[in-house]
């Protein structure tokens, strides 16, 4: 699983590179998950300077590879389940955490609580003419604090905005000190 942390790695540098970003890196992150794991090896958040665009939480463990958070909701697993019977194919899985990561920053990802009459989590990928993805779960699942943090912080519609694009011709050094506070 190394290829997968690696993969992660170079992601999350892409992500600061081409988009208005903060990177925190700090176990503490791992707590956006909606289980953390006990075996937390790295954890990386990336939240888009635009409060309508979803945050994106790497946890790295190692056994079980990536955990991705996504928005307020939901958490990919790359893998699924990690143990040697199930034998995934590590470039299959690659290709599905980079989809899903450039279907999140490009405003294709949706979340979205449906509290009658089933009590509901609802989440959705989409690219348009390429592929889609949905699933939910029950709300019970989830803290009741949480529910409630996601009842005020879900965009319109419980659809995610695109990704703010970093400036051609600029770098992360140059977008932290225009974001600086003044005389800093």
């Amino acid at each position: 699983m190394a290829v997968v942390g690696g993969r992660a790695t170079a992601l999350v540098e892409w992500l600061e590179a081409t988009f208005i970003v903060d990177v925190e890196q700090n176990l503490d992150v791992a707590t956006d998950l909606l289980r953390v794991p006990d075996d937390v090896a790295k954890a990386v958040r990336v939240v888009p300077r635009k409060p309508t665009a979803a945050s994106l939480t790497f946890v790295l463990t190692p056994f079980r590879g990536i955990f991705l958070h996504a928005g307020l909701l939901h958490d990919f697993h790359f893998p699924v389940c990690g143990c040697d019977a199930c034998d995934d194919d590590v470039t299959d899985l690659m290709d599905d955490l980079e989809w899903t990561v450039r279907t999140v920053v490009s405003g294709g990802y949706s979340e979205r609580l449906d509290l009658w009459p089933g009590q509901w989590v609802e989440n959705k990928l989409n690219e348009p003419g390429v592929r889609m993805s949905s699933g939910r779960s029950r709300i019970g699942e989830i803290s009741p604090a949480r529910v409630k943090f996601t009842r005020k912080g879900l965009p319109p519609a419980g659809i995610w905005s695109p990704w703010p694009l970093r400036p051609q011709g600029t770098d992360v050094a140059d977008s932290a000190s225009e974001h600086a506070p003044a005389g800093h």
